[in-house]
């Protein structure tokens, strides 16, 4: 339609690319089949000539046909689930809800070609998957549609490309199946979902629901009528319910087939109703069945024996030695096993990887120590096929990924660095690998993605999740966030300490010199699925919302119209601690307002006093009698004759009631280092799990007598939960931080 046939002449000469564009008719352009050839020859026009008209004059028409400005920083919480699509040109991330319970999970559909997210589904009730669980994320076939856990219990469906409109986190359809967590086949064509799962678990004989017609699953007939089960199958099953903990659906649609962790696999025909065969087929402590991607064999190891069966039948078709340690079978397009036993395996055994075909003949051993699975990203590997079978990427114990040619003689292609503790890699369309690098609190380690051109280990694109840099975002005033008023919001960290704020028509707010880290991070998205690079256009950038307010064009000025006339906020956060000018009566003074707080949203009074009377306490210790009995009267009514005589006893201890409170000694250099260093530290916590650290950092600073530090912390600690009750809140932390700075200790005072 635009350029078809003509990408030699666009390649060559820019100004010839200009004029092609410029005659062709833009109102036939169709995303699917226009795109991805157009990207391609614009892709070669700039390695030949940089960035020329051509590129901005495509841009505009992209804009006009209605891209949005996409930026990935939008998980809140550790990412659970992982899933290529069936073409392979997609992944889907889903993470578990943050701190905030009601906001949900996020579900993220990227673009592999590109290494660009193109989507995102906000508010997914309850959060994305199960720690430990597979195959949570399930595609239809055309990848029009996705399945996930979410909520632990519940599976829900929605639109892979879809919009946002009106219906954030909304699923097209939603199965229960009580408070347990389920197991699940997505059916190929998007409108079946198989369930697994529940409380009713000992009757168990799975769910065949419709999307068209979803009821509670209770009320759904069991698939596998008891009575079809022969004496053999129910001789495997020993007594326990036929209830899959992994299953998936073929792709005609008329097989379910799945194993159970305790040692047998079956398949079940769907139409009829019944299992066509279930056997006994692995070890409880070796590696779990896997089904060839043309799903017509079966790999398994039991008893010492690695058996390869006959998908269909169940029958065995080839059997050859188990291999000990073994912990992951993973079948290639091509009809080929690998037999993956990983470094520091079970079993002492050496590692390495066997290459097995589905005949039976063994092709030969790889001496490669790989990386075991993770326990909490089961469905990442280090073991990765190419699409058509003829090449892998495994992730090594020494932390790369190695590229290898398994022809008649192995080979290794390339060696790829990778991001420290990286956890698994993929292989998907277009000769793209992604390696991802999952949460690990222990280590600190940031997780996120990396997409590298298998062919040529060039990065395509990288991102960080879950960073957080200090201050508030640019959108943020007067304690107001004017970024929560859109469906996603627009503010992503450009780095551990610096914020951007990309809106999804084009209007960006970034320091100066960043436009390389924008093109990183940033792309315009067109039909939620397909990356178009910002660097060739597109955008008005400007250096803070004041500056946009002022100088962007209509309609993005409307987007930050409420800073007009504002004071711009530094690009980059001050040195951190802040000078120590704040006193203890400051921290008195927050205390304060705290427990004020509290009081209000606790009018009964079940859980204010607690604050209240520990710092009536503290001053009594201190011998400021009237202090203690202003926090006696902050405490309610009903207790303070309980806490009035608790106050008297302890300023009666005391030697002399009118000694003057000690004052808090300056912190020491020694002191003012370790904070800074701890405070490089806390940067580098991903978001989600910051409020701990934070708490640590705010004892830290108490500690160290920084009551600015201190103050500075304690605006980062979440506010009060379910009154006060979290020990990472500002209710708790204002009370430690007063104890270690006025004693010592956060240790209770004796009253």
């Amino acid at each position: 339609m635009i350029i078809a046939g003509n990408f030699p002449e666009m390649v060559g000469d820019p100004d010839a690319a200009l004029e092609i564009l410029g005659a062709a008719d833009w109102s036939a352009f169709t995303p699917g089949r226009d795109l991805p050839p157009l990207r391609d020859a614009l892709t070669a026009l700039e390695r030949a000539h940089g960035v020329t008209e051509a590129h901005r004059y495509a841009t505009a028409k992209i804009k006009a046909y209605g891209a949005l400005l996409r930026h990935a920083d939008t998980h809140r919480a550790q990412v659970l689930a992982h899933a290529l699509s069936p073409c392979g040109r997609y992944l889907a991330l889903g993470s578990a809800v943050g701190e905030e319970f009601d906001d949900g999970g996020v579900l993220q559909i990227w673009e592999v070609a590109t290494g660009r997210c193109v989507n995102v589904i906000d508010g997914i009730p309850g959060g994305v998957g199960w720690e430990s669980d597979r195959h949570m994320i399930q595609w239809s076939a055309d990848a029009s549609r996705v399945a996930v856990v979410h909520s632990k219990s519940q599976v829900g469906v929605w639109e892979s490309f879809g919009g946002q409109e009106g219906s954030v986190g909304e699923p097209i359809a939603q199965v229960n199946v009580s408070d347990s967590r389920p197991c699940f086949a997505f059916a190929p064509d998007g409108e079946r979902v198989m369930m697994w799962g529940g409380w009713y678990r000992e009757e168990q004989r799975g769910r065949l629901i419709s999307l068209e017609d979803v009821a509670d699953i209770d009320d759904v007939a069991a698939l596998v009528p008891v009575e079809s089960l022969f004496d053999e199958m129910l001789a495997v099953l020993g007594g326990e319910p036929l209830s899959l903990d992994w299953s998936a659906w073929s792709k005609d649609g008329e097989r379910v087939y799945g194993y159970e962790s305790s040692g047998w696999a079956c398949s079940i025909d769907v139409a009829a109703r019944r299992v066509v065969w279930l056997r006994a087929t692995h070890d409880l402590d070796g590696p779990l069945p896997a089904w060839s991607p043309d799903e017509r064999h079966l790999a398994h190891q039991r008893d010492g024996q690695l058996v390869i069966s006959d998908a269909v039948t169940g029958e065995p078709v080839a059997v050859h030695a188990a291999r000990p340690g073994a912990a992951l079978l993973s079948w290639g397009p091509a009809g080929r096993l690998a037999v993956v036993t990983p470094a520091n395996n079970d079993e002492g055994a050496r590692p390495g990887v066997s290459i097995v075909r589905a005949t039976g003949e063994h092709d030969y051993d790889l001496d490669l120590a790989l990386s075991p699975t993770g326990y909490d990203t089961p469905d990442l590997t280090s073991w990765a096929w190419s699409p058509d079978g003829g090449r892998a990427a495994c992730l090594t114990d020494e932390g790369r990924v190695e590229v290898w040619e398994l022809g008649e003689r192995p080979e290794r292609l390339r060696v790829v660095e990778v991001p420290e503790d990286a956890d698994g890699v993929l292989w998907g369309a277009d000769d793209v690998l992604v390696i991802v690098t999952s949460l690990d609190e222990e280590n600190g380690t940031i997780p996120g993605l990396r997409f590298v051109g298998a062919g040529t280990g060039e990065v395509v694109g990288a991102f960080q999740f879950l960073r957080e840099p200090p201050g508030p975002n640019p959108l943020e005033e007067d304690g107001e966030d004017l970024g929560l008023e859109f469906e996603l919001h627009p503010a992503f960290a450009l780095d551990a300490r610096t914020w951007g704020v990309a809106f999804e028509p084009g209007l960006v707010i970034a320091p100066a010199g960043r436009e390389r880290d924008l093109d990183t991070l940033l792309a315009w998205s067109v039909d939620r699925r397909f990356a178009w690079p910002v660097r060739w256009g597109g955008l008005e950038i400007f250096l803070n919302a004041p500056a946009a307010a002022d100088g962007a064009t209509p309609p993005l000025d409307e987007l930050v119209e409420s800073f007009r006339g504002g004071t711009p906020r530094p690009a980059e956060p001050p040195a951190w601690p802040p000078p120590d000018t704040a006193t203890f009566e400051d921290l008195l003074l927050l205390a304060g307002e705290v427990v004020e707080r509290v009081r209000a949203g606790d009018p009964e009074g079940l859980h204010a006093p607690g604050l209240a009377r520990e710092i009536a306490i503290l001053h009594a210790w201190r011998n400021e009698a009237d202090r203690a009995a202003r926090f006696v009267e902050l405490c309610p009514e009903r207790l303070r004759p309980q806490v009035a005589p608790q106050i008297e006893r302890i300023l009666n201890k005391a030697p002399r009631r009118d000694a003057a409170p000690p004052a808090p000694e300056p912190p020491t250099p020694q002191e003012i280092t370790g904070l800074v260093e701890a405070y490089e530290r806390f940067l580098r916590t991903p978001r989600g799990q910051r409020s701990g650290a934070n708490a640590e950092l705010v004892r830290q600073a108490a500690h160290a007598r920084h009551i600015s530090a201190v103050l500075d912390l304690l605006e980062k600690a979440p506010l009060e939960t379910y009154l006060g009750l979290g020990s990472h809140d500002r209710y708790y932390l204002t009370l430690c931080a007063l104890r270690i700075v006025a004693t010592g200790s956060d240790r209770e005072i004796q009253r």
